[in-house]
């Protein structure tokens, strides 16, 4: 079932922050959570 709407950012930076790393790497990133965490860690 198609989802009807607009699409309207999360207000948590590090969804944001998520959503941004799968885009730009064409889904091959950024597809589990610890992958954000362990960058915030650097």
């Amino acid at each position: 079932m198609p989802i009807k709407g607009e699409y309207e950012p999360s207000k948590a930076q590090f969804v944001r922050d998520q959503v941004e790393l799968y885009e730009n790497s064409g889904g091959t990133q950024g597809t589990t959570l610890s992958v954000l965490v362990a960058r915030e860690e650097d």
